[in-house]
């Protein structure tokens, strides 16, 4: 199993140039029955926000993956727009 230190987490908020919170995050991809029991495929992963929803500039995004190193990789997660924030994003990090 492979794992993000704390320092990786300050590295990736130097580079976004704000506060950075952490989050988890799922999805239940399949259901499947075997014997009678429903057994769920579980694909869950960490959640960056950056400032208050800050969309992040292309190359910084590279440079957090290159931080993240060979078995992770930030991508966009979720966005919405709202009249009062304008666009509202968030990143997570997932296994390549």
């Amino acid at each position: 199993m492979y794992r993000i230190d704390l320092e990786k987490l300050v590295k990736i908020q130097k580079i976004a140039e704000c506060d950075v919170e952490v989050g988890t995050e799922g999805t239940i991809d399949e259901f499947t029955m075997v014997n009678g029991e429903v057994i769920r495929n579980v694909d869950s992963f960490i959640t960056l926000r950056f400032g208050y929803w800050k969309e992040l500039y292309f190359e910084q995004i590279v440079e957090i993956n290159e931080v993240l190193g060979h078995c992770f990789e930030l991508v966009l997660n979720w966005e919405d727009h709202d009249s009062d924030c304008g666009r509202k994003v968030d990143y997570k990090i997932i296994n390549k």
